[in-house]
């Protein structure tokens, strides 16, 4: 009896450690998975020419369409401002996964870079007395580690503030960002909103609302599983989104 409850318990255990190996391949599986798949996205994006004259492309087509009726141009700072490639690199090479907890890890060693020509972009911008604010996805206690490392480019006196507070319908506004989904609401069941804001994306898209080229997080160039998918004309949305 006895001999036959220890073989149970030993069973059990035996079945349990089983678990715990999938669940960690599971995961480990999942990590290399976002990791192979960025790798060629980041190489192209430190190291192409084509990256660096899309940028400009960018870049020269905000200054062409700021004119003296324009009060605010709005910049995503987390892939905007910030150059994010060192941060995926670091997830590669140490086989991490994307996290807020990650993220923050590499705020605080205050290594981010700006993006290619960003700050030539805002040197103009302010000598045209023009309004520049910061946009972030992130939560108000990353703040604090945001502007630790925009302090070393003296860019840490323009407003901060969260995506949701952006006016997209500004009449006297330029948007920049790293994605179209940016331009979008968070409640996707809004149907009434999203219809909206998807007529108004796509027939200001490359005039008030600029893509910078990153092509390192897939869903935002995969119109196939994205709400911009059914517009027509909508691959003439990704001339910035390469």
């Amino acid at each position: 009896m006895k001999k036959n409850i220890l073989l149970i318990i030993l069973s059990m255990f035996i079945i349990s450690c089983s678990n715990l190996d999938n669940k960690s391949i599971t995961t480990e599986n999942t990590i290399n998975q976002f990791n192979n798949k960025d790798r060629l996205a980041l190489l192209w994006t430190q190291k192409s020419g084509e990256k660096i004259a899309l940028n400009y492309q960018v870049i020269n087509s905000v200054l062409n369409k700021v004119d003296e009726n324009t009060k605010n141009v709005y910049i995503e700072l987390e892939d905007g401002i910030f150059d994010n490639t060192p941060y995926i690199a670091w997830l590669i090479v140490n086989n991490e996964e994307n996290s807020y907890e990650n993220y923050k890890r590499w705020l605080r060693s205050g290594d981010m870079k700006l993006n290619i020509g960003i700050d030539e972009l805002i040197k103009k911008l302010s000598k045209k007395d023009i309004n520049i604010i910061f946009v972030t996805n992130l939560d108000t206690e990353f703040s604090p580690l945001l502007n630790k490392n925009l302090r070393k480019y003296s860019l840490n006196r323009y407003e901060i503030i969260s995506k949701d507070k952006m006016d997209l319908e500004n009449e006297n506004s330029i948007f920049i960002s790293s994605n179209l989904d940016f331009y979008t609401t968070k409640d996707i069941n809004d149907l009434k909103v999203l219809a909206k804001e998807e007529k108004l994306i796509k027939e200001n898209i490359a005039n008030k609302y600029f893509i910078l080229a990153n092509p390192i997080y897939s869903n935002y160039i995969d119109l196939n599983n994205t709400k911009l998918n059914n517009w027509e004309g909508s691959k003439e949305a990704l001339i910035f989104n390469y």
